[in-house]
């Protein structure tokens, strides 16, 4: 044990502590028992303790905020058969955040969107589709809620149905933000 008794008065130790006292605790007890001992009875030294781990170890640590970038992702062009519904996907690999969707066809009210997917989750209400022409640039206003962020190696698909009679070409496009850490 230790002489300094400044050191030993911040741990509520008093420094007239005889050398045979001293003797008499160290055969029994190991030095890691010593400090549990110490630690765990002594008020002192759980305070001393408690502000060292305040002081040097910060619970919260600050977060780097994204940098935001506008981002296009073009699907298609699909080339669809009267009554045909064909799927495309793209695997994003950014965290992406859909703001717009754009498309275009080839025949006016000929085409709808059946289903929109992030991952595997669906971005439009089940049973519902949106016709084509109400996504064109003329409709800017319009557009789609997109309840989910896609993360990076997401796939984000779009599945579209020619209603028409006749052959149809369709294009689209996410517009949205990127978040780069």
């Amino acid at each position: 044990m230790t002489d300094d008794p400044d050191l030993l008065e911040e741990f509520g130790l008093s420094h007239d502590s005889s050398s045979q006292q001293e003797q008499e605790l160290l055969p029994d007890f190991s030095a890691q028992q010593l400090l549990n001992d110490l630690a765990n009875k002594n008020p002192t030294f759980q305070e001393y303790l408690k502000k060292r781990l305040i002081n040097n170890k910060p619970l919260i640590r600050p977060v780097r905020p994204f940098r935001q970038q506008q981002y296009q992702i073009s699907i298609g062009p699909l080339t669809l058969q009267p009554g045909q519904t064909e799927t495309a996907s793209q695997v994003i690999q950014t965290i992406f955040r859909i703001e717009k969707l754009f498309a275009s066809e080839t025949i006016p009210q000929a085409t709808v969107i059946k289903n929109i997917f992030v991952g595997n989750q669906n971005q439009i209400p089940s049973n519902s589709q949106i016709p084509t022409w109400t996504l064109t640039s003329a409709n800017l206003r319009s557009g789609v809620a997109f309840p989910n962020t896609c993360q990076p190696g997401l796939p984000l698909s779009i599945t579209v149905q020619n209603t028409s009679s006749q052959i149809v070409t369709w294009h689209g496009a996410f517009i949205g933000q990127t978040l780069i850490p």
